[in-house]
């Protein structure tokens, strides 16, 4: 079953309660459950258990995992947002045009859900694992209920060009190839840095702060960085349509 249009026209606002839920993670408080381990140290515990390393080893190992998740999400999300436009990336309704295979639209039909996955991946591990685990599972079962959606928008709007950019551009993996794009498009770099603040500040909060091996800064510096990007949302001008 695909999204509903109400889904797509609060989808920021649904993905952010994803976050919220995770890390609160409320049922621990109902099952009076103390235990509120982070899941950055669940997952390098879980990793030392088997042998494979010492716990130092495997959280250091699973610190710079983090790091290349958060940096590769907000490339993604920047390159996709620059090539896609900041106006159709903040609608609130699903827009049909050209079919869109310029950037990284030429080598995975949904850049912006996998590099927000991307920047998931290492806020998670500040939740504690059950809240982690909820929020991961929560968006990934959205991003394919939106994506769905999407799909069947684009081909019934645009028909069989859109219907053969499906069959030769993998979904989420990128291909090694792109055939070039006839589309004469100028990014839009500067206003997708306002754009995708959220996952530049992630991105740059777990390289400068993730060393001290400090979730409760690491959580500040993911509320700053959330905050500073509802801030730039909110003073910017719309932006147009071309």
């Amino acid at each position: 079953m695909f999204a509903t249009r109400w889904e797509f026209k609060y989808r920021f606002a649904i993905i952010t309660s994803f976050y919220v839920i995770g890390f609160f993670s409320p049922w621990l408080f109902l099952l009076r459950d103390g235990h509120r381990t982070t899941a950055w140290l669940w997952v390098s515990f879980q990793l030392a258990r088997t042998g494979i390393a010492d716990l130092g080893t495997t959280t250091l190992t699973v610190t710079i995992l983090a790091l290349i998740a958060a940096v590769m999400g907000a490339g993604l999300r920047l390159w996709a947002s620059a090539y896609l436009g900041a106006a159709t990336v903040n609608s609130k309704q699903m827009h049909a045009g050209s079919v869109m295979d310029a950037g990284p639209f030429a080598r995975m039909r949904n850049p912006l859900y996998v590099g927000l996955l991307l920047t998931m991946l290492p806020v998670s591990l500040l939740m504690p694992v059950s809240g982690a685990a909820f929020c991961i599972t929560a968006y990934l079962l959205f991003a394919v209920r939106l994506i769905g959606a999407e799909q069947v928008f684009l081909t019934e709007q645009i028909g069989q060009p859109y219907i053969d950019y499906l069959r030769r551009v993998p979904a989420f993996f990128p291909a090694l190839r792109a055939r070039p794009s006839r589309l004469q498009i100028k990014p839009e770099w500067f206003r997708s840095l306002a754009d995708e603040f959220y996952g530049i500040g992630i991105a740059g909060s777990w390289a400068v702060l993730a060393w001290r091996y400090n979730a409760q800064l690491l959580t500040q510096a993911v509320i700053i960085s959330f905050g500073v990007f509802l801030l730039l949302r909110a003073i910017l001008p719309p932006a147009k349509r071309a």
